[in-house]
């Protein structure tokens, strides 16, 4: 628990580099000649749940959530919020090499966080979209480092919260990068009924939350 909670503070470390430890935080962010930029992924609701892949509970809470808390600061215009069938496959490489790509330059902050399955095949780790039916509809480790590097952003945060997600971490890695997952490549992420959030999730809200109330 504890390389949770340094984790999420790790990131808020990358997703606030200059706000100083002073009231008025948003009016900070917003006065900032750096932009902020966001795209943000859950699913809980398969096209082909329960079927094909089970359903899960509180990963489109956890996207949601999180684009609560960061859009009053960053803008509501600076997130792309996908959750469930917005979060087909080519909806979210779209929002990445398209919308993302077209806003953010090499001095913004980006972050890109999905909450949602994972899983593991052929020596490769894969989330699992919206609409994800066979290999072929997944984001696989490698297109995922593929769609990232369109981006020209040297201050990039990816928060992963799924399955195997630590095995997207050889992939994605470079300078100017912090990759924060829920697991290693061989372990299982979680979700709590009692938290009504993904583990990983949870303390990452957390940590955003606790930093806020510290600049406010």
């Amino acid at each position: 628990m504890f390389k949770v909670i340094f984790a999420s503070l790790f990131a808020l470390l990358l997703l606030f580099p200059s706000l100083p430890v002073q009231p008025h935080a948003v009016a900070y962010a917003q006065a900032s000649d750096v932009d902020c930029w966001a795209v943000i992924i859950g699913v809980a609701d398969y096209l082909y749940g329960d079927g094909v892949i089970p359903n899960l509970d509180w990963t489109d809470d956890d996207a949601q959530d999180l684009y609560d808390k960061l859009s009053p600061i960053w803008g509501e215009d600076h997130l792309r919020l996908l959750i469930d069938d917005d979060a087909a496959k080519a909806d979210i490489e779209d929002a990445i090499t398209g919308w993302l790509d077209e806003e953010e330059n090499e001095d913004d902050i980006v972050l890109l966080f999905f909450a949602g399955h994972g899983g593991q095949y052929g020596g490769h780790e894969y989330l699992c979209p919206y609409d994800t039916l066979t290999y072929a509809s997944v984001i696989k480790d490698y297109e995922l480092a593929d769609w990232l590097n369109e981006l020209e952003s040297e201050n990039v945060a990816v928060i992963l919260d799924s399955c195997h997600s630590g095995g997207f971490i050889d992939e994605l890695e470079q300078n100017g990068r912090v990759i924060l997952t829920a697991c290693k490549k061989d372990e299982s992420a979680w979700e709590s009924s009692w938290l009504r959030h993904g583990v990983f999730s949870y303390y990452i809200l957390e940590g955003l939350d606790n930093f806020l109330e510290d600049v406010s």
